[in-house]
């Protein structure tokens, strides 16, 4: 049947693949220390004033998977 469409089928497949992929972005605060790209910072979803740190970008953070917290962002060695 593919063959029948020629690039038709491959055509509706991409479009229906990007509005797929369209519909479930969502926005998120994320952001990396600069001096370290693979350290991620979240809000921490039980403390308003304290920020996660983390190596994975999933949302929402998991506080115990977390490397430490801070309460500045981007983070200072006081913090």
């Amino acid at each position: 049947m593919l063959r029948s469409l020629g690039g038709r089928a491959a055509q509706l497949t991409t479009t229906t693949t990007r509005k797929a992929i369209r519909s479930h972005l969502h926005l998120r605060a994320l952001s990396t220390l600069p001096s370290n790209e693979h350290i991620y910072i979240f809000p921490h979803p039980a403390q308003p004033t304290t920020h996660l740190l983390t190596f994975l970008p999933t949302t929402p953070p998991n506080p115990s998977l977390a490397i430490g917290t801070t309460t500045a962002n981007p983070p200072t060695p006081s913090s």
